[in-house]
């Protein structure tokens, strides 16, 4: 069986970037799945694993203002705000205020181990 992984798509995805451009995560789910902790669990992966193998540092996540429940997802990823924007929808159908978090990490030149830097 052959395919495409996820992680193929981020290898992708990373190596297209210049060294100071954020990785730019999108999270979907279904309805009967929210609020079960899947989202950041399997965020916190990818972007660990983006770290670790592909050498990824900053990540960017943007949510409608009014969507509360993305909001936590990314502040329990240890994102934090950044600024405002807007993003519309594909088909030109909406427009939404948004803001957009940021989360940064570095790494511990004495373990190699990557951890959060602080983005105050």
């Amino acid at each position: 069986m052959s395919g495409v992984s996820i992680f193929d798509i981020l290898k992708k995805e990373i190596e297209a970037l210049h060294e100071d451009e954020a990785v730019g995560m999108v999270q979907l789910n279904r309805y009967d799945d929210w609020g079960k902790g899947y989202t950041v669990e399997g965020m916190r992966a990818l972007m660990e694993h983006a770290v670790k193998v592909y050498g990824a540092r900053t990540f960017e996540g943007e949510c409608a203002k009014e969507n509360i429940g993305s909001r936590k997802v990314m502040e329990k990823l240890g994102m934090v705000y950044d600024h405002s924007s807007s993003y519309t929808k594909n088909d030109g159908s909406a427009t939404f205020e948004s803001d957009i978090f940021t989360l940064t990490y570095s790494v511990d030149s004495t373990r190699g181990v990557p951890h959060v830097k602080s983005t105050f």
